[in-house]
């Protein structure tokens, strides 16, 4: 891993001009002095790592600040974030995020509200984006089973497709194997949240 590796792709970008960006450098939590900082390699059992995806699931699970005496290793088991790992109201403003994802309350920059570029033949409901929303056809029961491979009146060369993602959209959908119909809905993360491609 080259710290360095983002800020030397981000600075060929159009429109960085003269702006400096700065090398990132893995941190993690010393239970010594409860602060985030390079870890000290010889004395690796006074760092917890905690990442970004830890971080995200103890703020869904609303994690409490942490005794400053006495921080579990297990801080999802604990469900606490130790003391100087974020500033509090700013953790508070982070659990309030990830415990309201699916609220419509924030609206992340990588997901576009709008509706999906789904066919006339198709029927929805709930919010795209959201653990709610679902696309059915119209007139087949299950995508999964009922689709012909050839639409009728075609020739051999033509095959029916189902495409779960629309195009432009960074919302994650499959077909739901274990739902009636099997209908199109959002793939969620192990946390529970709605899967967002992040890249693309």
């Amino acid at each position: 891993y080259d710290g360095d590796h983002g800020r030397y792709v981000l600075q060929n970008s159009p429109g960085i001009g003269s702006m400096k960006m700065l090398s990132f450098v893995k941190v993690m939590y010393d239970i010594t002095d409860n602060v985030m900082k390079v870890p000290d390699e010889s004395r690796m059992d006074d760092f917890i790592s905690i990442s970004g995806s830890k971080m995200r699931l103890l703020a869904r699970n609303g994690a409490v600040p942490c005794s400053r005496t006495d921080i579990p290793t297990d801080l999802v088991g604990a469900n606490c974030v130790p003391s100087g790992f974020m500033v509090p109201n700013g953790w508070d403003i982070v659990v309030d995020y990830y415990k309201n994802i699916d609220s419509g309350r924030w609206i992340p920059w990588s997901r576009p509200q709008v509706d999906p570029g789904a066919s006339s033949q198709t029927k929805s409901e709930g919010k795209f984006g959201t653990g709610s929303f679902r696309l059915a056809h119209s007139t087949y029961e299950s995508y999964w089973h009922d689709i012909p491979l050839r639409p009728e009146g075609q020739s051999d060369e033509i095959i029916n497709l189902v495409t779960e993602i629309p195009l432009y959209m960074t919302a994650k959908m499959e077909m739901q194997k274990t739902l009636p119909g099997n209908p199109i809905g959002q793939d969620s993360n192990s946390d529970g949240s709605p899967r967002y491609y992040t890249y693309g």
